[in-house]
């Protein structure tokens, strides 16, 4: 069986002066990043870069594929099913509390993360939005302080993105879509209005914290196929509850070691996820990108040099636009990074 090691935004380099750019020298970055290692030995099964307008990331993409996801649910959605346990809200849309900053031209969303709201701030911010809906409007719940239910009397025919492919951008080109969506747009305005001077963003402002002036719909809530994989190893909450809710028998964190890392490869169908440049693709972080390639090869090649013979990888490298698909094996003297720079592989290896 083949395991498969998921890298998101190994390839989005980070410009602190805008949104993550695909490198386009992936080829000398990875083979950097695992020099010494017996991934050399790799073949290129897939490269494919889109020039289509930006919806999702190639890796939610490819999740979405692998689990069996319908293509307007978002991978970055399944942490609510973990939270909601076996209950499933019709109509139900998962929203993220969330900052917009204000620029001269434009509104630009913060990173999810960079809200850090705690449990009570959540809970009085969705009673005043509550508050003002009253019964004619619909209803918040807060599942955990970074994710939320919007609960409308009737479902929504609306597309929507994931804040990921927003964030650093302006947000006018990444809000929902639909026949529903001046609906959607109409009640989060007023949620703005309430959550504007509310006691929480006062006290917020006045510790230093971004103030809480926006809910992102992430989209509803994803019902996933069977998981192709019998065990996934990461750290996202998200992927954690997708693996759970396809099937997949074992759910742990991502390994911390290369030892750990080596104990996974073996002949079951497995998913590690090392998503080490996440944070950094959505901060604009540069020098994080970099150390994040750098804690890759000391996790990655001690584990490759001591794989047993009959152990098979995929590792999936994701940019904004673009996936490459390396395959490797213990027998495989094939060097990838020979034939790595030139262009665009067809998507027929997938």
């Amino acid at each position: 069986m083949t395991s498969c090691i998921l890298c998101p935004g190994a390839l989005a380099d980070p410009d602190a002066h805008g949104p993550a750019q695909d490198s386009p020298d992936w080829p000398a970055a990875a083979a950097a990043a695992v020099r010494g290692s017996s991934l050399r030995r790799g073949r290129i099964l897939l490269h494919d870069t889109t020039e289509a307008p930006l919806t999702d990331w190639p890796h939610d993409r490819w999740l979405r594929e692998r689990f069996g996801l319908p293509a307007h649910a978002h991978p970055d959605a399944c942490d609510a099913l973990d939270l909601l346990g076996d209950s499933r809200p019709e109509g139900a849309l998962v929203v993220r509390p969330a900052n917009l900053h204000v620029g001269l031209d434009q509104l630009m969303l913060m990173p999810p993360h960079a809200v850090c709201l705690s449990q009570s701030a959540a809970g009085e911010l969705r009673d005043a939005a509550n508050a003002h809906f009253g019964e004619r409007g619909p209803r918040l719940e807060v599942l955990s302080p970074g994710c939320w239910l919007l609960l409308p009397s009737r479902p929504l025919a609306v597309t929507t993105r994931p804040a990921g492919v927003a964030v650093g951008r302006s947000v006018g080109d990444y809000l929902p879509e639909g026949p529903d969506a001046d609906v959607l747009a109409r009640w989060i305005n007023e949620v703005q209005m309430v959550w504007h001077g509310h006691p929480v963003n006062e006290e917020r402002e006045s510790t230093g914290h971004l103030p809480v002036n926006w809910l992102w719909v992430d989209g509803p809530l994803p019902e996933p196929g069977a998981s192709p994989f019998a065990s996934v190893h990461a750290d996202r909450p998200s992927l954690r509850a997708l693996a759970r809710a396809a099937g997949a028998r074992e759910v742990t964190p991502a390994p911390r070691g290369a030892a750990e890392l080596r104990e996974l490869l073996d002949d079951r169908a497995r998913l590690v996820e090392l998503a080490g440049w996440r944070r950094p693709v959505l901060e604009g972080d540069a020098a994080g990108w970099r150390d994040a390639w750098d804690g890759f090869a000391e996790l990655l090649a001690p584990a490759l040099r001591a794989a047993p013979r009959a152990a098979r990888l995929q590792l999936v490298l994701t940019g904004e636009r673009t996936l490459v698909v390396l395959q490797w094996s213990a027998g495989d003297r094939w060097k990838w990074w020979r034939a790595a720079d030139r262009g665009p592989r067809p998507a027929s290896g997938r």
